[in-house]
């Protein structure tokens, strides 16, 4: 099946023109880079590209064929490029006068939601030709086009060489009436010299730039009366192509050379968001349920996690995804909307003020065909680390499967440390415990020794080995529960959101007596 170019097609521009910078963003190092430095002649890397392949017009009664021939897409060495290796895509005619070229993306390799969006590019020259840089969500699958969005980078039509177009396609402006802006290279054309084109994406901006210079700006509020803004439905992933002829650039002509060349120097993704979150883990814990847990993001600097954005689909690329978000600090989902005997694949993503992160890796997981008979009961597990103000130190969940409640006990303890000699740093100041089943919570102590259970707690955590308590140590937190079948997450903080070390640690405390 032949998938079309989603409306990559004649436009009506709405153009804005501005001699402003564009905001940069703070990033030391690209989150997703390809300089195309392989040996050259070798294919691109297929760990960050797929081949879209065949030809049918595209939706635009394009003229080529989609290959993944070496001929039309293959690394090359040049002086010019900044690490002396390129892409070259190239548009060929054979003797025969048909024509064929490379269309890659990294759909099912890589996407991401806001950041910048940058490569180094060197354009063709030539009537009917039409290379581009481009975008489209992840779940035009599910959505189609344009609800899915399409952020073109910059797409050049080669009966005007000068001309870089930087547009916008979403539902209510796609096609002939997406939202398009221009800038206009002064001398020569782009064919004869690199240049940097730039997208930096918000969760309610998008800003177009060429050689550093904003030419294009559109916000959620500047669409067209009555559209929707679908820029922050789904994460996006790249596209890179030349095509020939169509309803566009029209078709070449007897004067049009060939081969028509578009260079890529390098393509790179600077992160606008926090880190992604780590250690995802997935459990078919019923027929009907999957138990999800995961850490917060590692060094999120100044950003506050402000919530996770789950995604569910029946295969690893993606192609159909089901997006869940969750607000808060809560590492731990149960997904209750899946059925029995189904290999499932998940990712989960951290949403900050300033954007959301890239995936998660990918878990898969199948649910049994009917429920899991007895119990799973999880290992002691601690975590120790340095709650920073504001943050929490967590263990990321655990699942009590089955059908028999299971006793636990959960402690905080922060001075402690330092009097049992474990840490020489500055200890978290009364740590508070929070305990959640799923997204809710359900037990939270901090003055564990005005609690009417502290005799069962001392007991218990001399008999299972834990830490010792004091029954006069009001500087830690414990917790004895009974917690039956579901998926958990213990939280930790300090109060007044002071901040120091801290150990939280759940152990298996087995039936109550």
């Amino acid at each position: 099946m032949k998938t079309p170019s989603f409306g990559r097609a004649c436009r009506t521009a709405l153009c804005t023109l501005s001699l402003a910078t564009s905001a940069s963003f703070a990033a030391s190092a690209p989150m997703w880079a390809d300089d195309f430095n392989q040996p050259a002649n070798s294919a691109p890397d297929a760990s960050r590209w797929v081949y879209d392949l065949g030809s049918g017009g595209w939706g635009n009664n394009e003229l080529q064929t989609y290959t993944n021939s070496t001929d039309n897409a293959s690394v090359v060495n040049d002086p010019e490029a900044l690490d002396g290796k390129e892409l070259h895509i190239r548009a060929v005619k054979s003797g025969s006068g048909a024509y064929t070229s490379a269309r890659l993306k990294t759909l099912g390799k890589f996407s991401a939601t806001y950041g910048r969006i940058e490569a180094r590019l060197k354009m063709t020259n030539g009537q009917g030709i039409w290379p581009a840089f481009w975008m489209l969500g992840n779940n035009i699958a599910t959505a189609g086009w344009p609800a899915c969005g399409e952020i073109d980078v910059v797409e050049i039509v080669n009966a005007n060489p000068q001309q870089v177009h930087g547009t916008l396609h979403g539902p209510g402006y796609s096609g002939a009436q997406s939202i398009s802006g221009t800038t206009t290279l002064p001398t020569g054309t782009l064919d004869q010299a690199y240049h940097v084109y730039t997208v930096d994406w918000s969760p309610d901006k998008i800003v177009w730039s060429f050689d550093g210079t904003v030419f294009h700006t559109v916000t959620s509020s500047t669409i067209p009366a009555g559209s929707r803004w679908v820029f922050n439905d789904a994460p996006f992933f790249l596209l890179l192509n030349v095509a020939v002829g169509g309803n566009w650039p029209g078709n070449p002509t007897s004067e049009t050379p060939f081969p028509q060349t578009f260079a890529i120097d390098y393509v790179r993704i600077y992160q606008a968001g926090p880190p992604p979150p780590a250690e995802l883990g997935a459990l078919g814990s019923s027929a009907n349920e999957v138990a999800l847990t995961w850490l917060p993001p590692a060094n999120p600097g100044t950003m506050t996690i402000t919530g996770y954005r789950i995604e569910r689909a029946s295969n690893a690329a993606f192609t159909d995804p089901i997006t869940i978000a969750i607000t808060g600090a809560i590492t731990s989902f149960s997904d209750t909307n899946v059925g029995p005997a189904v290999t499932y694949y998940y990712r989960v993503m951290a949403v900050s003020g300033e954007g959301t992160s890239t995936a998660s890796e990918v878990r898969s997981v199948s649910t049994p065909a009917a429920a899991i008979a007895g119990t799973v009961q999880f290992a002691n597990i601690s975590s120790r680390a340095y709650c920073e103000r504001g943050n929490n130190v967590t263990i990321g969940g655990f699942v009590i499967s089955g059908s028999a409640a299971m006793r636990v006990l959960v402690r905080a303890v922060g001075p402690t440390l330092i009097a049992a000699g474990i840490s020489n740093a500055e200890a978290l100041l009364d740590p508070v415990i929070r305990v959640y089943r799923g997204s809710s919570l359900i037990a939270t102590n901090d003055d564990w020794t005005t609690n009417a259970n502290q005799p069962e707690l001392l007991t218990t955590a001399s008999r299972i080995g834990a830490m010792p308590l004091s029954a006069t140590d009001t500087k830690s937190a414990a917790l004895l529960l009974s917690l039956p079948p579901a998926v958990y997450s213990f939280v930790t903080t300090g109060k007044d959101n002071t901040s120091g070390i801290v150990l939280i640690e759940a152990y298996n405390a087995g039936m109550s007596f």
